[in-house]
């Protein structure tokens, strides 16, 4: 979270880097096969305040300028990468201003033909052509976002199929989880 308080009315700017953001690495599910690529959801950018998401290369700064009681508050997830043109990131509940601490498990599957590569075929998957399943648990209600930069096939809360919501300018998917499960957390199915 950036604030800026002060009697001044000149900006203070300055550049985030994914790799600014303590033990980012072992956020990724593979720290060793991370690109160094994020996904940046800004909390207050958006139209009507309703958030921005932007793709980090590694390396690369995203200037952050502030004025007078101004603030900004960033969620900054790696992005795994699945195949060629499917890469995903869990960005949480992004009305909460700590919307990762949302996401409890993650875990990434890759398809061939619509069976798990490495586990016989058993996945509950229906499409021949999907190329990846992310799974995840996340805890509380509300907007959940991810970053995608292909429309997911379809979403699924437990057995369900959900609808959602999709930005083909920033990749951003959205769904809306309800009340909390029995189990405590929201099991999440994202197929690509």
């Amino acid at each position: 979270m950036f604030h800026r308080a002060g009697a001044g009315a000149e900006a203070l700017t300055c550049g985030v880097k994914g790799s600014d953001v303590h033990l980012i690495s072992e956020a990724a599910t593979d720290p060793d096969q991370w690109s160094g690529d994020c996904a940046v959801y800004r909390h207050g950018s958006g139209d009507h305040g309703s958030g921005d998401l932007v793709v980090l290369p590694d390396g690369a700064a995203l200037p952050v300028s502030l004025k007078v009681l101004e603030q900004d508050i960033l969620t900054v997830s790696p992005i795994k990468d699945l195949a060629p043109g499917f890469r995903f990131a869990p960005i949480g509940l992004v009305d909460m201003f700590n919307s990762g601490a949302a996401v409890e498990g993650l875990t990434y599957h890759l398809l061939d033909g619509g069976k798990l590569v490495g586990d016989g075929g058993s996945a509950a998957c229906r499409s021949e052509e999907a190329v990846g399943l992310v799974c995840m648990e996340a805890r509380g209600c509300g907007r959940f976002g991810a970053y995608s930069p292909v429309r997911p096939r379809r979403c699924m809360l437990g057995s369900v199929e959900m609808e959602f919501s999709y930005d083909s300018s920033s990749g951003l998917v959205t769904l809306q989880l309800e009340e909390m499960p029995g189990e405590r957390v929201h099991k999440i199915v994202v197929e690509l």
